[in-house]
């Protein structure tokens, strides 16, 4: 057992009413670390009270199928994944940085994925929604339309937050043996970035909306673990034709290479649009790190459209816009090295 935690159980007792009554938002008894684990533990009582179907099984053993069935089971096992049946979900979350209290709303049938941080612990819950699960208006995730003719359809999200929590990392490995491997960065917590991190040993760290440059505390505390030199940053499909999320990237891409001097190249497999047979967790799943693209960030940008670009520019904030843009391509225009498109 982790050391916190077993310091945690110690002075309380996972038992004991005391335990619980914090668990429950009634006292404020933890300091901030032992929080973590308080709220790892609520998270856990929920999940031991799940089972996980046949379905989602097939799914997950699709996913790890270069796996024997024991491998896979294990590996299924340790991230914790399990259905949700539909309906009423009451869910832990940090109140304040020592008291946990609890939401309790709509969550529709689904996977639930843990996502954990970098000490391992549980910090909050996403769903991967069934096809045919009805959405749920109140359900803690994104809007996703299409426009079919005359009609926009509203599509329901491939994955969807179902915590209130939004400070997501997830696991890093033992900091003694990484670095020498690329660190993946990727959005959230989804089935493939569990899975390279499992095939390929690569570290993976997630953000909500590829924001991890609003958490950049956390994030340097991580790569510092971890002795990362280099990232393979993985956008979502159709990112280039959305400015706010292109906006995102660049915060984030400027605080890794201007302020934390770290190497930093896009895995690309042509996710120009958002379609079906370019989902990153389908690729991934199929994929081994030498069939990614690696291309540079400057050649990313050239992949944006001078219409999401005039949006990009848009608003008061144009000027500020454009000297993010040019800080991190004067910066990385003279480390192109390794890029495909250059």
């Amino acid at each position: 057992m982790h050391s916190l935690a077993s310091q945690v159980l110690a002075k309380f007792g996972k038992t004991s009413h005391v335990f619980r009554s914090c668990l429950m938002g009634k006292d404020d008894l933890f300091d901030e670390a032992s929080a973590k684990f308080a709220l790892h533990y609520a998270f856990q009582i929920l999940l031991e009270s799940l089972e996980i179907s046949d379905d989602d099984l097939d799914e997950l053993h699709r996913r790890t199928n270069s796996l024997s069935i024991q491998e896979s089971d294990d590996w299924i096992r340790i991230c914790g994944f399990k259905t949700w049946p539909g309906g009423i979900m009451t869910v832990p979350c940090m109140k304040t940085p020592t008291k946990i209290s609890k939401s309790t709303f709509p969550v529709q049938r689904g996977m639930l994925i843990p996502a954990r941080n970098s000490e391992g612990f549980i910090s909050g819950l996403q769903i991967k929604p069934h096809t045919d699960a009805p959405n749920t208006e109140d359900s803690d995730g994104e809007s996703v339309c299409s426009q079919t003719g005359s009609e926009t359809v509203k599509k329901t999200p491939k994955y969807m937050w179902v915590s209130r929590n939004r400070s997501m990392k997830l696991p890093v490995g033992d900091p003694e043996q990484c670095g020498e491997d690329p660190l993946f960065v990727c959005r959230a917590n989804r089935c493939s970035s569990n899975s390279a991190f499992l095939r390929w040993a690569f570290n993976v760290i997630g953000a909500s909306g590829g924001q991890h440059w609003k958490s950049k505390e956390e994030l340097t505390w991580a790569l510092a673990q971890m002795k990362v030199n280099k990232i393979i940053f993985v956008p979502d499909a159709g990112a280039v034709q959305n400015h706010n999320v292109i906006l995102n990237y660049f915060r984030t891409f400027d605080f890794l290479t201007n302020v934390l001097s770290i190497k930093v190249h896009v895995a690309w497999w042509g996710q120009y649009d958002k379609h079906d047979d370019l989902d990153g967790d389908d690729h991934l799943n199929g994929a081994v790190p030498g069939q990614f693209t690696s291309i540079c960030i400057s050649c990313l940008w050239d992949l944006v459209p001078c219409s999401t670009r005039d949006l990009f520019f848009g608003g008061r904030r144009g000027l500020e816009k454009l000297d993010l843009l040019n800080r991190v391509l004067d910066k990385i225009g003279r480390n192109r090295t390794g890029c495909s498109r250059c």
